[in-house]
């Protein structure tokens, strides 16, 4: 199985202990949603639009063994389009689920931001169009990632 990194950054992966396991580098494509806005009025004369998706650039279609990795956005627009990609996951920053830079982290590195995501324990997949993803309906068990000492990644149910 390869996987090809779509978000236009390094995922770095972590196991529940928050112990590193391993990165995916970008692949040098960056998988993006295109929206055009709506006027939808004002809010306290501000101006209000409705963004609408337009289409998803830089996303191949199904290929053999081959996960494609892409930003929440990008799920989100597969599933409000209907197009079901068992093979397009994205980092699951949820909490507790991710791993942020704590105070000491970031000591000597001044660009990071405490608080801000490290990397990741998991993979999301995207909900079935038409399930409620928004009250605890899952479609899969949760996935947790490890890799074995031939550099394979191995997903397992927790």
């Amino acid at each position: 199985m390869d996987f090809v990194n779509l978000t236009g950054h390094s995922l770095h992966f972590f196991d529940e202990q928050a112990r590193y396991l391993f990165a995916i580098p970008p692949s040098g494509k960056t998988a993006r949603v295109i929206t055009f806005a709506e006027p939808a009025g004002n809010v306290a004369g501000v101006p209000l639009h409705i963004n609408r998706i337009d289409r998803i650039e830089n996303l191949p279609g199904p290929q053999a063994g081959k996960v494609f990795i892409v930003s929440s956005f990008v799920l989100t627009a597969l599933s409000v389009a209907g197009q079901v990609r068992p093979d397009v996951v994205g980092p699951d920053t949820a909490p507790g689920r991710c791993v942020r830079y704590r105070e000491q982290d970031v000591l000597d590195n001044p660009v990071v931001k405490v608080g801000s995501i490290k990397g990741v324990k998991g993979f999301q997949t995207q909900p079935i169009p038409g399930e409620d993803a928004l009250f605890n309906q899952p479609r899969h068990q949760p996935c947790a990632l490890s890799a074995n000492t031939e550099g394979d990644v191995l997903c397992y149910h927790s």
